[in-house]
């Protein structure tokens, strides 16, 4: 018999193993896992080994690795998102569709855009 469990994504973070990106000391975010939780923070090791702990209460801190489903992107939706041939994802927000339909285009923090497919960004609670 197997059996599944179904986590929402604040739960998921809880979990050891869980891949996330985690915000470092420079405001950036880049690809860890979770590699351990308490009540009250989530300590963290990136893919290139450096290793954080974080508050739970800061939301923004640690986001759930999942590419988001197409009906929660939203105009005004704060994001982290790609730049290409960069390892760290740049927080932003959506400012509006692309022109093909299919990207949105994420205004970053620093002022430049970029229209981005649903798999380079991920959104920030």
């Amino acid at each position: 018999m197997t059996f599944r469990i179904f986590l929402c994504k604040r739960e998921a973070l809880r979990v050891v193993g869980a891949r996330v990106f985690a915000r470092w000391t420079n405001g950036l975010y880049y690809k860890s896992f979770v590699s351990k939780s308490s009540l009250s923070s989530v300590s963290v090791t990136y893919d290139d080994g450096a290793k954080i702990t974080l508050p739970k209460n800061d939301k923004a801190a640690v986001i759930l690795d999942k590419i988001p489903e197409e009906d929660q992107v939203k105009i005004d939706q704060r994001v982290i998102a790609y730049w290409p041939s960069q390892v760290r994802y740049y927080p932003a927000y959506i400012s509006q569709f692309c022109e093909d339909g299919n990207k949105y285009l994420a205004k970053f923090d620093d002022g430049s855009e970029r229209c981005q497919a649903i798999y380079e960004i991920r959104i920030v609670p």
